[in-house]
């Protein structure tokens, strides 16, 4: 197994010991991070579909202002019995889903159909920060099953194997937004 965790951390600052962050307006360095945030969250968050309905939900980046260097998500979870993702790059293998533009590179993007695992790192060209708030990604779902179809974050504050943002090698993220989505109807089978 490959570990996809802190890839835009890994491509920024590296962390030794304590992670630091540089503001480059006051010329200072704190020691041991920042009182920087972020956040990510799925829009719409709460939705009604029909069996056979295909919907979108976006991944929405807010960096509160802060300059960053990359976003992990390691794992976008849903359940593969009540949702399939649809393939975002059909000219790609495997399946993905749409990134968006906020950052230069898409760095990791594939989706594990079987267990219902999305993961996707975007970063920055090298001395380049983004700052702002927009769309990370677009996830594509189709409705198979009547359920109420949970869509949640591996995300847990501080931790530097999950979902993270990456800013002068600190991880920022402060919450990760998930999404429940109410199917109703006949049941449909997933594409082979």
């Amino acid at each position: 197994n490959i570990s996809y965790a802190f890839v835009a951390l890994a491509c920024g600052v590296a962390l030794a010991g304590a992670p630091f962050f540089a503001s480059a307006q006051t010329a200072s360095v704190t020691i041991g991070g920042s009182a920087a945030t972020a956040t990510l969250a799925l829009s719409p968050a709460s939705g009604s579909y029909a069996t056979g309905d295909i919907f979108s939900v976006t991944v929405a980046l807010d960096t509160q202002s802060n300059p960053i260097q990359g976003v992990d998500v390691v794992y976008l979870n849903y359940n593969p019995a009540l949702l399939e993702v649809q393939d975002g790059d059909a000219t790609a293998s495997g399946v993905q889903i749409t990134p968006g533009t906020l950052m230069a590179t898409t760095a990791l993007n594939s989706v594990d159909v079987a267990a219902g695992k999305i993961a996707f790192s975007q970063v920055t060209t090298s001395g380049v920060s983004y700052a702002g708030s927009g769309t990370l990604a677009v996830v594509r779902f189709k409705a198979l099953a009547s359920g109420t179809a949970a869509v949640t974050f591996n995300f847990t504050q501080g931790s530097t194997v999950d979902t993270n943002v990456a800013s002068s090698g600190a991880d920022i993220l402060t919450s990760a937004t998930g999404g429940s989505y109410s199917i109703s109807g006949t049941a449909v089978p997933p594409q082979q």
